[in-house]
């Protein structure tokens, strides 16, 4: 058989050296006096910066804190961790803070500052707080006589449909105001017989559905005011009838046959048709 030259020849092993240095690693040696050195300024110090100077790796000197049971201080993460604000940034919260809560400009709320300065509206009240720029709002007036009728009178609507109606006999009260009025004057909740129910309110008293309810007023057994729009003929969520103590014992008297001693509140009944 004739040689062929087209095949290379088969080169020899490559065999390693044995003599070839090793890679080495340093690893530092964690002494005593080091440890104590870690223990008294890592929990205050800042961790790269202490690494460098001890001349290890920041994973190495954090390693050593676990072995320790060497922990940050509570204060330095806490400050650590807290925004640093510039003078141009207290600048302009100091020039709006005051318009926003004062509500002299429509649109400029804390919200709009927080997105136009890029920080989180959280963060932003905080920093006014610290710049002493929250007890700047007017105080609100007293509710008059005639507030307080028109809010008893119609507490069955809401807090938008209460404020359109104090507008229009010329008072301005904002929905949280609303709100905060009522919760002080019913620390327990809105009384159930103030003044009217809803159909949803008085279906829970009566213990039936609140359909059952409907059902009674358009049948024009139990006597009941529409509050305007539309009424969902379901009564919820667009519950708008309004319902008067005084038809309420009408109807119960007329149609005593109606009520399930099973379900009724029967201490809502006694006060009810006592008139309280």
């Amino acid at each position: 058989m004739l040689f062929d030259s087209t095949i290379p020849p088969v080169a020899d092993p490559v065999i390693p050296r044995t003599d070839a240095p090793s890679k080495k690693f340093h690893c530092p040696v964690w002494t005593d006096e080091r440890i104590e050195i870690v223990r008294a300024r890592y929990p205050v110090e800042n961790t790269e910066e202490l690494a460098k100077e001890l001349g290890v790796t920041v994973n190495s000197l954090q390693m050593a804190c676990i072995r320790n049971n060497i922990k940050k201080d509570e204060d330095y993460i806490k400050n650590s961790n807290k925004r640093k604000w510039t003078e141009k940034e207290d600048a302009m919260i100091e020039k709006w803070w005051p318009i926003i809560i004062r509500r002299e400009m429509a649109g400029k709320t804390s919200c709009w500052l927080a997105k136009e300065m890029l920080v989180a509206r959280s963060s932003l009240i905080n920093r006014a707080k610290e710049l002493g720029l929250t007890h700047l709002r007017k105080k609100e007036p007293d509710w008059s006589e005639e507030e307080l009728k028109i809010l008893e009178d119609n507490f069955d609507l809401t807090k938008y449909e209460i404020k359109r109606k104090l507008k229009k006999r010329g008072y301005h009260r904002t929905e949280s105001a609303i709100k905060t009025r009522i919760a002080k004057l019913y620390p327990g909740g809105i009384r159930e017989s103030v003044t009217a129910y809803s159909a949803n309110r008085l279906s829970k008293c009566m213990g039936v559905s609140v359909e059952v309810v409907i059902k009674w007023i358009r049948k024009e057994w139990l006597k009941a005011t529409p509050r305007g729009g539309l009424i969902d003929d379901h009564g919820s969520p667009k519950d708008r009838w309004i319902i008067r103590p005084k038809h309420i014992r009408e109807f119960l008297i007329d149609n005593a046959a109606l009520i399930n001693p099973r379900s009724i509140d029967f201490i809502w009944l006694m006060d009810l048709m006592r008139g309280d």
